[in-house]
C-alpha cells in the first residue's frame, strides 16, 4: 500500500506566478552539493551547485527565482549565521548540503512601519 500525497511543497507545482527556476551550470568533474533555498515568500527551492561556486552565484540565483526582488541577504538557519563574504566558495564557507535562508533587509516597510 502507497501512501497517498495529501499536499506538495508549493516549490514543487508550477502556480504560473513564479518565474521559471534558472539554470545553474554544474561542472560535473567537481564536487556537487544540493542547498536548500527558503525564499522570503515562502517558498522552497532545491538546487545543485559546484562545491566551488561561490556565495554570490547562489544570491544572484536567488535574485533570478523570483520576478521583483528587493534587497535582500543569505543566512544558514541553525545555527544562524549572515553570509556577507560574497567571494567564499560553498566549500570555503563549509556549505555543503546547507539550508539558505533568504531574508529582506527591511522588513520595517513590509509591515507599514518607519
Amino acid at each position: 500500500v502507497a501512501p497517498r500525497v495529501v499536499a506538495r511543497s508549493p516549490s514543487v507545482h508550477d502556480d504560473g506566478e513564479s518565474p521559471p527556476i534558472p539554470m545553474v551550470t554544474l561542472d560535473h568533474s567537481l564536487p556537487v552539493t544540493s542547498l536548500q533555498i527558503w525564499l522570503a515568500d515562502g517558498r522552497r527551492l532545491v538546487q545543485r551547485f559546484n562545491l566551488s561556486h561561490r556565495i554570490s552565484d547562489v544570491q544572484d540565483f536567488v535574485a533570478r527565482c523570483q520576478r521583483s526582488c528587493p534587497p535582500f541577504v543569505l543566512t544558514t538557519s541553525l545555527p544562524f549565521r549572515e553570509l556577507s563574504d560574497k567571494e567564499l566558495s560553498l566549500e570555503e564557507a563549509d556549505l555543503a548540503h546547507a539550508v539558505i535562508v533568504q531574508r529582506p533587509l527591511n522588513t520595517q516597510a513590509l509591515f507599514g512601519h518607519s
